[in-house]
């Protein structure tokens, strides 16, 4: 038997309390949030709202302990290679082209996946842009988890002018002007001039962002020699296959170490969590169970079969969304039995929930009854489908109650989204396709935000594989 903890992020359920209002700096938050490089550490001042980023080697020692233990500062966790990696593979079922969907299915097998994904958009120019803004969406919401987890209201940003009076004659502290100043690259899994949208009007400033830096670069390039280009051109080229490189390293190792663990059995696994009630109230989760989860997996990117031969890929996917969905869903019967009897939700109001992921997972493997053969070839029934439909709708109703919403998407985002990201539905009219495509986008962005909930409650789950 092995024991492993499920992490090592700081603890992030959300916060119960009084909200605190930052005037969030969005663009360098997103910056912090993709760049997973182990050398660079970013921390948001919870009153001015502006990234602060500390790079190893380059920034003074010192100024990093006296940083890290600053109440104004607060460390930013940035999404894990693992999950970008996932929100990879769940692009690629999107993408109309069987051409294209093989050479992106093939392209992130193995070392390198980032780069190899990046470099077969780059000759598909629709694609790419659909790229840029399916991450977006996603990132955005793994941002609002994580502000609404640490009680952080973002309000809006004073404008210079109305700030230039109040800040006119202020100079930076050293360190601060310091750690400016040395400030390196990202080296997050995707090239920085590739930036992504950052709002619901995402798709226009992140086109506008990156013609304007793109410009930028066109000018300097203008007044430089031969030799400093080829300087430039070096860099940029370093630059991209580092951040390709450190990225997948991390999913990489974590993928290696896992797999010298035994994953399913009879009882696949058990763990506990504060939520779960610690350690005294282990939850477990049978092998038939991880199985079938599995079979899901694999369905999702290949329609024929039932899913068997799924990957060990699979299983982890799988045994993650076990141990997430139970901790929420846990979380969603203490705060409904916490609240008072006319702001409970409605058994109707769960079962709407309940039946609308249950259709959007179900067009995604093909239907219900694909899904019922499915669970039949693991030894499971309709009742313990329905079962895990039920442990899904309860951790979707805390994370749009709690975390951020992602329930009811307004038909502006709806539209936003239908127009500019990558989905199925291309080809058909929006209002023909609005209802289906309203699932599809809300199944998705409560995956998302459990991908969010897990990756920062990691530290606090023990996670047991039986023998």
């Amino acid at each position: 038997m092995s024991t492993t903890s499920a992490g090592d992020h700081p603890a992030g359920a959300a916060t119960q309390g009084p909200l605190h209002d930052v005037p969030v700096d969005w663009e360098a938050l997103e910056d912090a949030f993709e760049n997973n490089a182990p050398e660079v550490h970013s921390y948001l001042h919870m009153t001015t709202g502006e990234v602060m980023r500390v790079v190893d080697g380059v920034a003074d020692p010192q100024m990093h302990v006296r940083i890290a233990s600053d109440t104004k500062y607060l460390r930013i966790e940035p999404v894990s290679s693992r999950e970008q990696y996932r929100w990879m593979e769940r692009f690629i079922p999107t993408v109309e082209s069987t051409e294209l969907r093989g050479s992106l299915g093939q392209a992130i097998d193995g070392k390198g996946a980032f780069r190899r994904f990046k470099d077969v958009l780059m000759t598909y120019a629709e694609e790419r842009e659909r790229w840029f803004a399916f991450r977006s969406e996603r990132l955005r919401t793994f941002m609002e988890a994580w502000l609404a987890a640490h009680a952080i209201k973002p309000i809006t940003r004073p404008s210079w002018s109305d700030s230039a009076d109040s800040a006119e004659g202020a100079q930076p502290a050293p360190e601060e002007k310091r750690v400016s100043e040395n400030k390196l690259p990202d080296s997050s899994p995707e090239s920085s001039d590739e930036p992504a949208p950052k709002s619901s009007s995402a798709a226009g400033r992140r086109s506008r962002n990156a013609e304007v830096l793109r410009q930028q670069l066109r000018e300097v390039g203008e007044v430089l020699g031969p030799r400093d280009l080829d300087l430039v051109v070096s860099f940029g080229e370093f630059l991209r296959a580092r951040r390709a490189a450190r990225g997948f390293a991390h999913h990489h190792e974590h993928m290696m170490s896992e797999r010298r663990e035994p994953i399913i059995d009879r009882v696949a696994a058990r763990f506990w969590a504060p939520e779960t009630g610690g350690p005294s109230h282990p939850r477990f989760i049978d092998d038939r169970s991880l199985a079938f989860e599995a079979r899901l997996a694999a369905m999702g990117e290949r329609q024929q079969g039932l899913g068997e031969g799924y990957e060990e890929r699979h299983v982890r996917d799988a045994l993650d969304h076990a141990v997430c969905e139970e901790m929420l869903a846990s979380l969603a019967y203490k705060l409904i039995a916490e609240l008072p009897a006319g702001k409970r939700p409605a058994e109707t109001d769960l079962a709407r929930i309940q039946s609308d992921l249950g259709a959007a997972a179900f067009d995604r493997v093909g239907g219900r009854d694909r899904v019922d053969q499915a669970a039949a070839a693991e030894g499971l029934d309709g009742a313990d489908v329905d079962a895990i439909l039920r442990r899904q709708a309860l951790a979707a109703w805390y994370l749009d109650r709690v975390v951020t919403p992602v329930l009811a998407p307004s038909d502006e985002q709806l539209r936003e989204v239908f127009r500019t990201s990558a989905h199925p539905f291309r080809g058909q009219r929006y209002e023909a396709a609005r209802p289906a495509f309203a699932r599809w986008l809300v199944f998705d962005l409560v995956r998302t935000a459990e991908g969010a909930f897990l990756q920062a409650a990691r530290s606090r789950v023990k996670l047991v594989i039986e023998p």
